[in-house]
């Protein structure tokens, strides 16, 4: 290990100030801590020194020091002891640190918020641990790891929830909202691993525009991703490993869960891998289950009366189950349900009634591979993304990923039919300023009426700033119901 300190010696300073990091002699905007075991080349650098009691302390007053002003918080690799919640006052603050070296730990066995966001924009979390000390200290008391109270434009990167106890509270991230459908919106959540987290890994309430993907969830008492009355959220390419639901799309009472996604995810050893409980308008689609009880289930909430309905389920696979795809209470209707795979299911594949479609006859589907570019300010046809299918009812199905050349923009996608746009199809993508040249995923999905059957269904895209978006390899599936 000489070697790695002798390189640091050599080479610290100068990544530090590549990542924008001043030493304690320069500027506020940028400020760098150490933790009481951080090699001693990070306590040089620092501008704050933690003595691991209440580091909390340090971290809270290098934040509050920033003012009102945007700034970075570099947390170098150690270990901060934390008995009660890293506030952010401010918004437009960078919280980073150095993977999973650096672990903010719990040092009470008592109920608190680690980092608490509040009503924030703009904050970004990236490369550190939350550790709740549910594993070595043997602490039992619920805490949270990242509470949100409504905000926008947050980003959660690359960062590890371990060992967080408590069947009840005992949450990764837990959103909290005023009661306000639509907040807290436009969140992602990526590169992230849960461990051993008692309730909910993130516990999402009445929000919208969340795309959580490429995340690692295994060892969850309750949800790996609760919903509880969210719209317009994506559910990309994540992996779940026992977890009692793997992904819940409910309204728990409070409002429908609708127009969310659940596409490219694997779920194993889960008692219930996708749970649909009262959400309608969604999409579950080329997902990998295996290894236990229920496959996909859709559900009747009580509590709110409210069906699962209009939900489209199709292209997943399903194997070593007890049950393969079940409409559990007998009360989820006008769900289309097909091309679904079952491979050793050990009771029965499919349990439906009602009024749901199971295995249609084939859809219209184009697909394109090369990149295509517009800047319209206006809604023009995306390149190859139209159909004509006749008249009839269709479930309409797009997919893809689009990026902007310029930060601080927003795209737009839509659905048109015969000319005139969808109601309700509209979708929406923030270019933050650190985020430009990034391709985000997109999707939307509707049930569509053709009355003439000359009319095309098209995909149709906008920026209204008139800057250079780009749409990747996307795909146009249209399905007769």
């Amino acid at each position: 290990m000489k070697w790695v300190v002798e390189l640091l010696k050599d080479h610290l300073p100068s990544v530090l100030d590549d990542l924008g990091y001043t030493s304690k002699t320069g500027g506020t905007a940028s400020l760098v801590i150490a933790a009481s075991n951080s090699p001693q080349v990070f306590k040089n650098r620092a501008d704050y020194q933690c003595d691991g009691v209440q580091d909390q302390v340090e971290i809270n007053a290098a934040i509050a020091s920033l003012t009102s002003t945007s700034g970075s918080i570099f947390l170098a690799q150690g270990d901060y002891y934390i008995d009660s919640a890293i506030l952010f006052p401010w918004n437009d603050l960078i919280i980073r640190g150095c993977g999973i070296s650096t672990v903010i730990i719990r040092s009470a066995d008592q109920t608190f918020n680690m980092l608490e966001l509040g009503d924030r924009w703009g904050i970004v979390l990236q490369d550190f641990c939350i550790h709740g000390n549910g594993d070595g200290a043997g602490y039992t008391t619920p805490c949270v790891g990242v509470y949100i109270d409504d905000g926008e434009n947050l980003r959660i990167r690359n960062i590890s929830f371990m060992y967080i106890p408590g069947s009840s509270g005992g949450d990764g991230i837990f959103v909290r909202t005023a009661g306000i459908p639509g907040t807290p919106q436009n969140v992602l959540v990526t590169d992230c691993k849960f461990l051993a987290i008692g309730d909910d890994a993130i516990d999402i309430n009445l929000a919208q525009y969340w795309t959580v993907s490429n995340c690692i969830f295994s060892s969850i008492g309750d949800n790996g991703i609760d919903t509880d009355g969210s719209k317009h959220c994506n559910f990309i390419g994540n992996h779940f490993n026992y977890c009692d639901y793997g992904i819940e799309l409910e309204d728990e009472g409070v409002a429908w869960t609708e127009y969310c996604t659940v596409i490219g995810n694997t779920f194993a050893n889960c008692t219930e891998a996708i749970h649909i409980l009262s959400g309608r308008y969604n999409t579950i689609c080329g997902n990998s289950i295996d290894d236990g009880t229920w496959g996909i289930t859709l559900g009747f909430d009580q509590s709110s009366e409210n069906e699962s309905n209009y939900n489209v389920l199709t292209g997943n696979f399903i194997s070593n189950c007890t049950y393969g795809i079940e409409e559990m209470d007998g009360e989820a209707d006008h769900n289309l349900i097909a091309d679904n795979k079952y491979f050793n299911i050990s009771s029965t594949e499919e349990i439906i009634s009602g009024a749901n479609t199971s295995n249609p006859q084939h859809p219209d589907q184009v697909n394109a591979v090369a990149d295509t570019n517009s800047s319209s300010t206006t809604f023009v046809l995306i390149d190859g993304m139209t159909v004509t299918p006749g008249t009839g009812q269709y479930m309409v199905m797009f997919s893809s990923s689009i990026e902007c050349m310029e930060p601080d923009t927003e795209q737009f996608a839509i659905l048109y039919v015969g000319g005139s746009p969808v109601a309700h199809t509209e979708r929406k993508i923030d270019t933050e300023a650190s985020l430009a040249n990034t391709s985000f995923p997109i999707s939307i999905q509707a049930l569509v009426s053709v009355t003439n059957a000359a009319h095309a269904i098209e995909v149709r895209w906008k920026c209204p700033t008139g800057d250079q978006m780009t749409c990747h390899q996307r795909t146009l599936v249209v399905k007769r119901i």
